[in-house]
This record gives structure tokens, C-alpha cells and sequence, in this order.
């Protein structure tokens, strides 16, 4: 009985220090971004349009070519063999034999890297180091209070929701996060713990970090028309999410991971740092790309932006950077949800291209992400909607959803396996 209740006592300390590193983390992270920015653009500021615009073409391509040069030499060092870098889902399956040949440090320095590659304008999402340094900081613990196998493997989950939670203030997407993506049980200890961990986190980072809505755009509008060019949004997105996900997934598997890096990511970035001379909505992690459409722009920009921004993520994934995709399909699909409401409006004169946006950005990262609810809820958080917006996000979601199974199933059916 003693010996339970002080394990107990030791979980329950162990899930308090965890939620306070995810916490204390965000805020540092937040601060670090804004030097980054300082250091490379002369200014932080919450449109990163705004930001971008400020500073002069050559002052844009010469800070992202010098950040992925240095960028590439700590990525290269950080994967000589044999240290490694261990990812979240290679944690919570414990293969203990490629972590323990990653010191704790190199994560800790992987996580910070990622986030000074994308505040230098890097195309790709920053949401990985939160995820990795919440995580990574929950498997220290862990072992230091020597806890059993399935509390270290809830705690590294809980830890990388709240570091999810902490940065964008999502502490709910994030519990459904940790359930979709990350595969934990439902049961009411993993419920409690989720949920006392993302709170905490998020109420700790909001000491610095804004609760106010990533961007800000008018509420969702309903109406017949809108309802029903829903259904012709998930026949559109659906399949172009699908393409995006499964690129994503090869070019991180084939990710350069040798001396290569050095040459191969500031090439990329240059290329990518050159197009922003005439585009540079596409740098960053999909924020600029977003406030693009917010301001007012043609149809053409955006069709051209889309395919760009695809690319330069891509390819920067390739080429050896590490980092998400979440922020960039949210915009992705929001601007591919615009561009179809925009062609469509001469006919459809009642839709609301505000709910087209939103209902793309839920498709694209429902079907990138593999996680309808979390998607569902990231967009409602992002965008400081209501909750009556569940409704027809979750429609939308579920057959888009429900389309990317179909379309798995008709694949399976006709491509030869071998």
C-alpha cells in the first residue's frame, strides 16, 4: 500500500515537472523566434507579412542562405554516427538502442534548431519542436524517477501535446493530438494526464504567449449554397491533401541525412530564397501565405503561391531540415479553399469564401495529419471561431476523411503490390 501510494506520488511529480518544462519551454522558444527574426529581418512581429514585406529581397535571400549553411553544418554534426536523432514515435515504441546513442542535449539542440531555421524564413512548420522538446524532457524525467515502461511512454505523449498546447495555445486539439497521432489508449488516467498536462503548459505559456487567435479573420457563415459547395471542396482538396501526404512521407524518409546536407539544404534554400524576391508569402511556416489572402489579393497570386509553397516545403524537407507540416497545410488548404470559392462565386453568388477557407484548412490537415479531430480543432482555435462551426467542419471532415479511404481502397485494388 505505501509503496503505491509514494509511486503514485512519484508519477504525479513527474507529470507536474513535465507540464512546467512544456510551459517554461513555449515561453523560451517564443523568445528565441523573436530574436531569430530580429537577428535576420531587423524586427519581430506577429504578421509575418508585414514582417517580411518590411525588409529588402536581398535581405530576405542573404538571411536564409546563411541560416541553412550554419543550419546544415549543426544537422550534419548532429546525425554523425553514432548519435542519432530519435523522433517522437520512436520514443514512446522505446527503441532504446538509438536513443541512448543521441545524448539528451543534441535533442534539446535539434528542437531550438528547427526554430531558428523557420524564423530565418525557412518554408516548413515549427510545431515539431515543441512536440520533441516536451517529449524528449518527459523521457529525462521519466527515467530519473524511474517510472514503469507504459507511465514513461504516457508521459513522453502527454509532453509532446503539451508542448503543442504551450506554443499555439491549442490545449484541446492537442489532447486529440495525442490520442490520433500519437496512438495513445483511452482510458481516464491517460484522459487526466492529457489534460492536466496541455492546460497546465498553455496557462503557463500564456505569461508571454498571446491566447489571442493565430489569425484573425471574420466568424464562419452558413447558408444553403455554402453547406452544399462544401461537398464540392472535399472532392477537390481531398485528393490534393492525399498527394501532399504521401510526398511528405518520401521525402522525409529519403531525407539527406549526410555530408550532402551541406551542399543539398543551402542550395534549396537559396533557390527558395530567390523566388521570394517576387514571392515572399512563401517563406516561413504558412503564416505569410495566409495574411496574402486576408489583405486582398487575385486568384492567380494564390494559385501561384499554392504550388510554390508546396514545393518549397517539400524540397526543404528533403534536402535535410528538419521541421512540420502542420502550419503549412493549414494554409495550403485554407488558400486552395479560397481559390475554389473565388472560380465558383459568378455561379454560386451566395458562398462564403470565409467558410471555404475554413473548410479547407480542416480537410487539408484532417487528411495530412491523419487526425480529424485534432484538425477540427486546431482551425477553430487558430481562428477564434464558435463552437457551432463543429458542425459543418465536422461534416466536411468526415467525408473527406471517408474519401481518402475510398480512394486508399480503390488503390490497394489496382496497383500490383509487388
Amino acid at each position: 500500500m505505501v509503496s503505491r501510494l509514494y509511486y503514485a506520488v512519484k508519477f504525479m511529480i513527474a507529470v507536474l515537472f513535465m507540464t512546467v518544462m512544456a510551459g517554461v519551454g513555449a515561453i523560451l522558444m517564443h523568445y528565441v523566434l523573436m530574436f531569430t527574426e530580429w537577428l535576420a529581418f531587423g524586427d519581430s512581429r506577429e504578421n509575418t507579412l508585414s514582417l517580411l514585406n518590411s525588409v529588402t529581397p536581398i535581405k530576405r535571400v542573404l538571411s536564409l542562405t546563411l541560416v541553412s549553411f550554419l543550419a546544415s553544418l549543426s544537422w550534419y554534426y548532429l546525425q554523425i554516427k553514432p548519435k542519432q536523432i530519435t523522433s517522437i514515435k520512436q520514443q514512446v515504441v522505446f527503441k532504446d538502442s538509438s536513443l541512448k546513442k543521441s545524448p539528451y542535449w543534441l535533442h534539446i539542440g535539434h528542437a531550438f534548431l528547427q526554430l531558428i531555421y523557420v524564423g530565418a524564413g525557412g518554408p516548413i512548420g515549427k510545431e515539431g519542436a515543441p512536440r520533441e522538446f516536451g517529449a524528449i524532457n518527459a523521457g529525462k524525467i521519466s527515467d530519473l524517477l524511474a517510472l514503469k515502461v507504459l507511465d514513461k511512454r504516457l508521459l513522453i505523449i502527454s509532453g509532446a501535446a503539451a508542448g503543442l498546447s504551450a506554443v499555439y495555445q491549442v490545449p484541446l486539439a492537442s489532447v486529440f493530438f495525442a490520442f490520433e497521432t500519437l496512438a495513445l489508449g483511452i482510458s481516464l488516467k491517460n484522459i487526466v494526464t492529457l489534460l492536466a498536462s496541455t492546460f497546465g503548459a498553455a496557462s503557463i505559456a500564456q505569461l508571454v504567449i498571446s491566447t489571442a487567435p493565430l489569425y484573425h479573420i471574420s466568424k464562419m457563415s452558413l447558408n444553403s449554397q455554402s453547406l452544399a459547395f462544401m461537398f464540392l471542396i472535399v472532392l477537390c482538396v481531398t485528393p490534393i491533401a492525399i498527394s501532399f501526404r504521401y510526398l511528405n512521407q518520401k521525402v522525409t524518409e529519403r531525407r539527406i541525412k549526410n555530408i550532402k546536407i551541406l551542399l543539398s539544404l543551402p542550395v534549396v534554400s537559396l533557390i527558395v530564397s530567390v523566388l521570394s524576391i517576387v514571392y515572399p508569402q512563401i517563406l516561413g511556416n504558412g503564416n505569410a501565405l495566409v495574411q496574402e489572402v486576408f489583405k486582398g489579393t487575385t486568384v492567380s497570386l494564390i494559385a501561384i503561391l499554392v504550388v510554390l509553397k508546396m514545393i518549397a516545403t517539400l524540397s526543404t524537407l528533403y534536402a535535410g531540415a528538419y521541421g512540420g507540416i502542420l502550419t503549412p497545410s493549414f494554409s495550403i488548404g485554407a488558400c486552395l479553399g479560397f481559390l475554389l470559392a473565388s472560380i465558383s462565386i459568378p455561379l454560386l453568388p451566395h458562398i462564403s469564401i470565409v467558410t471555404s477557407m475554413l473548410v479547407g484548412a480542416a480537410i487539408f490537415l484532417a487528411i495530412t495529419m491523419r487526425a480529424p479531430l485534432t484538425a477540427i480543432g486546431l482551425v477553430i482555435s487558430f481562428t477564434g471561431q464558435s463552437v457551432i462551426t463543429i458542425v459543418p467542419l465536422t461534416i466536411a471532415v468526415l467525408f473527406a476523411t471517408a474519401y481518402d479511404y475510398f480512394i486508399r481502397k480503390m488503390r490497394s485494388l489496382y496497383v500490383n503490390p509487388y
